[in-house]
C-alpha cells in the first residue's frame, strides 16, 4: 500500500519542491504517513513494510501498502475497448478501405501514387466525429497493394498517416509507430509495459513500433530486455503535471519541454489516480487532460490519444500508512470514467482522434486479486489485463 504524500513531494528517487539532496528522502518518509493527503507510489513486492513514498525494486526492502511488484506472470484476461461513436465517424464496425489509416480527411479521399505502379487508396473519408476503437475491428492500417513506397500525393491526411504502397507511411518519418505510455505509477512503476511490448513482438509487430518518452523506469519486469522508455510519473497528479511536467528536475518544467522532444504517434493515457485519491473534481481533471492533449498535438498534430477509463482502486489503511484508506475512491473513479467519453467526443479531431479504452471493466482492485495494495496492478492479474486492453486498442493502428 502506498503511503500518502503531499503534492510537493515526489515518489521514488524523486525530489521535493522545497527540499533536495540527502534531506528529501527522510522528509518524504516522515510526512508520508501522517496527515498528508495520499498519492500513489511504487514500491517492491516483498520485504518489510517500507516508506510509502519510495520506489522499490522487485525484492528490495521497500514494501507495504505503497509497493508495486514486477510482473512476471503471463496470464491474460479479456477486456474490451470502449469506443466513442461521433456523428459520421468510423463506428468501429468494420475495417476501413484497404490501405486506410484511422479516420480520414473530413469530406475527401486521398489517393497515393506509387513510384512504379498504382498507389493505394487512403481509406474512406471520415467525418469529424469522435473516432472509435473496438477489439473486433480488423487491421485498419494494413499495407495496400501499390507501387514500391508509394508517395502520398500532396499533404495527405489519412488519419494516423495511412500506409501507402509497400512501406510508405505518411505520418511516421521513421516508419515506426511511436507509442508513449503516459501516466503516474500505474504506468511508470508496474509491468504492463513489458507485457505489452512482449505481446506486440510475439504477434507480428516486431520492428514496427517503439516506445517513446523522457524516462526509462523499470520495476524489474519480465522480459527484462523490453523497451523501458515511457512517460510515467509516480505519485504525480495530472492537475500538477500540467504545471510542472518533471517532478525530478529542479525548477518548473513545461509540458512542451518534456513532451516536445519525444513526439508520439499514439499515446496510452492512464493518468489521474492520484487526483481521484486527493478528491480533485472531474471537471478539473478533464481540463488538465485537454491541456496535456494540446501539448501532445504541438509535438505531433496527428497524434492519436487512447484515453483509458481508469482501473478501479480500493486503497486501505496500513500500519505504515494509516491515512491511505479511501472509501470514496471507488465511486470517484466511476464518476470520472463516466465523464471521459463526453470529454473525448469534445476533444477529438479528424487529424488527431481521441479514443476511449475501457481499463475498468473486468478489473478487481481487491488486494491479492488484481492489485498489490488496492491501487497498483499485480503480477498475476492486473498488469496482464491492462496490457491486453492496450494491445487490442493498438492493433488496428498498425
Amino acid at each position: 500500500m502506498v503511503c500518502a504524500l503531499r503534492d510537493e513531494f515526489a515518489l521514488p528517487f524523486g525530489r521535493t519542491r522545497h527540499f533536495r539532496g540527502m534531506l528529501a528522502p527522510a522528509l518524504a518518509f516522515l510526512l508520508s504517513c501522517g496527515s498528508s493527503t495520499p498519492t500513489d507510489s511504487a514500491g517492491g513486492v516483498s520485504g518489510a513494510s517500507g516508506n510509502p513514498g519510495n520506489t522499490g525494486g522487485v525484492s528490495g526492502a521497500s514494501g507495504g501498502s505503497g509497493n508495486v511488484g514486477g510482473v512476471s506472470g503471463a496470464g491474460e484476461a479479456s477486456g474490451h475497448v470502449g469506443g466513442i461513436s461521433g456523428a459520421g465517424g468510423n463506428s468501429g464496425g468494420g475495417a476501413p478501405a484497404s490501405g486506410g489509416g484511422v479516420g480520414g480527411t473530413s469530406g475527401t479521399s486521398v489517393s497515393a501514387t506509387g513510384a512504379s505502379g498504382g498507389g493505394a487508396a487512403a481509406g474512406a473519408s471520415g467525418s469529424s466525429g469522435a473516432s472509435t476503437v473496438d477489439a473486433s475491428v480488423g487491421s485498419a492500417g494494413s499495407a495496400a497493394t501499390g507501387g514500391a513506397i508509394g508517395t502520398s500525393g500532396s499533404a495527405p491526411d489519412a488519419g494516423q498517416g495511412g500506409l501507402a504502397g509497400s512501406s510508405g507511411d505518411a505520418g511516421r518519418p521513421s516508419g515506426l509507430l511511436r507509442i508513449m505510455p503516459l501516466g503516474d505509477s500505474t504506468t511508470g512503476s508496474v509491468c504492463w509495459r513489458a507485457l505489452l511490448w512482449q505481446t506486440l513482438n510475439q504477434n507480428g509487430d516486431q520492428g514496427k513500433f517503439q516506445f517513446v518518452g523522457s524516462r526509462t523506469s523499470d520495476a524489474g519486469c519480465t522480459p527484462a530486455n523490453y523497451d523501458k522508455t515511457n512517460e510515467g510519473h509516480p505519485g504525480v497528479l495530472v492537475t500538477n503535471f500540467i504545471k510542472d511536467a518533471d517532478e525530478l528536475t529542479p525548477g518548473v518544467q513545461t509540458l512542451q519541454s518534456v513532451l516536445g522532444p519525444h513526439p508520439a504517434d499514439v499515446v496510452l493515457l492512464h493518468f489521474a489516480t492520484n487526483d481521484v485519491w486527493n478528491g480533485i473534481d472531474d471537471t478539473t481533471i478533464l481540463s488538465a487532460y485537454t491541456t496535456v492533449v494540446g501539448a501532445l498535438r504541438a509535438a505531433n498534430p496527428k497524434v492519436i490519444i487512447l484515453a483509458a477509463q481508469l482501473i478501479p482502486m480500493d486503497p486501505v489503511a496500513t500500519a505504515s500508512c494509516p491515512t491511505c484508506a479511501c472509501p470514496a475512491c471507488g465511486a470517484r473513479i466511476q464518476a470520472l470514467n463516466a465523464a471521459i467519453p463526453a470529454w473525448a467526443m469534445s476533444t477529438t479531431t479528424s487529424a488527431s482522434p481521441v479514443m476511449v479504452v475501457d481499463q475498468w471493466t473486468g478489473f478487481d482492485a481487491t488486494p491479492g486479486v488484481d492489485t498489490v495494495d488496492g491501487v497498483h496492478p499485480n503480477a498475476t492479474g492486473g498488469s496482464p489485463k491492462i496490457a491486453n486492453n492496450w494491445y487490442k486498442a493498438l492493433t488496428p493502428l498498425f
